[in-house]
């Protein structure tokens, strides 16, 4: 069973385990196009990610497609944290809800 709870602005997540899998980042704003990512973890096309969805216990698999820079809209292929705030754009495969967890396999 997964536990969620809000911790000020960030989503915290208490479940078991999963060595194979690291945070990838916060889903900051969802836009059916190219929803904003805070991110913890550098983050390249190609990756294999899953959204974690409160209180339910399957997760969203997706693979990144591509990646945009949140400031000039342009194309990326990779983005290293470097920066408390740093942010990518990229397309989500279902509706998310601001706050909402992402993680990136291993």
């Amino acid at each position: 069973e997964i536990g969620v709870r809000l911790v000020g602005s960030e989503m915290c997540i208490r479940d078991r385990y999963n060595p194979n899998y690291e945070f990838g980042g916060i889903i900051a704003e969802y836009n059916e196009e190219k929803s904003l990512i805070e991110i913890k973890n550098k983050l390249k096309i190609g990756d294999e990610m899953e959204i974690i969805i409160p209180h339910q216990i399957e997760t969203v698999n997706f693979k990144i497609e591509q990646l945009w820079d949140p400031e000039t809209d342009e194309k990326i292929d990779h983005v290293n944290p470097g920066r408390a705030g740093q942010c990518v754009k990229m397309k989500l495969p279902i509706k998310c809800q601001n706050g909402w967890i992402i993680r990136r396999k291993k």
